[in-house]
């Protein structure tokens, strides 16, 4: 009895840390008959401060919208040691660091201001700012992404570069999303 419950609380335990990508159903418009395909939305980044105060988080997901590929990121600075108050401008470019020590260049599609919030907390008054970037991935982007461990990446944004350091169990989750879609 003690060991089939102990199993039971394992696999719970289990499901909760594993990372799985998976593509969503497709939204189909309803004017148009577009079909859009997308990944789950995975965070692949969490800085967090002692004081809990402070957090800079990084999500990542990949899309397809009439033939064409994209990756986003959502980019989420609470109280951080950045303004949460930022642009990422059409453009401005992403540099991902792969494990080989190789370097694959991004540029925005979009200029993304962030969405800035003020709301309480038990310190006194939080901010918040979450900015969604796109970057449009070519047929040649696409292979270079193929079965890579992306270890970095770069933002530029109209505050300097957010740099944001991939740990190894979440460095395979892009080009999982990219092969996907």
């Amino acid at each position: 009895m003690k060991k089939s419950y102990l199993t039971a609380v394992l696999l719970c335990l289990l499901a909760l840390t594993v990372n799985a990508q998976k593509l969503l159903p497709p939204k189909i418009d309803k004017m148009t008959g577009d079909t859009t395909l997308k990944t789950s939305e995975e965070r692949i980044f969490t800085s967090l401060s002692w004081t809990g105060g402070e957090t800079d988080i990084l999500y990542t997901y990949a899309a397809k919208y009439k033939g064409s590929k994209f990756l986003v990121f959502h980019i989420n600075v609470t109280n951080g040691k950045r303004s949460s108050v930022f642009a990422v401008s059409k453009g401005s470019k992403a540099f991902l660091k792969i494990a080989n020590g190789s370097i694959i260049e991004l540029t925005a599609g979009t200029s993304e201001i962030s969405e800035s919030q003020v709301f309480s907390g038990t310190f006194g008054a939080n901010t918040r700012g979450d900015a969604y970037p796109i970057f449009e991935l070519t047929k040649e982007l696409e292979e270079k992404f193929k079965g890579v461990s992306v270890v970095m990446v770069r933002i530029e944004t109209t505050n300097g570069n957010m740099d944001f350091e991939i740990k190894e169990k979440k460095a395979t989750i892009i080009s999982k999303e990219i092969e996907l879609i």
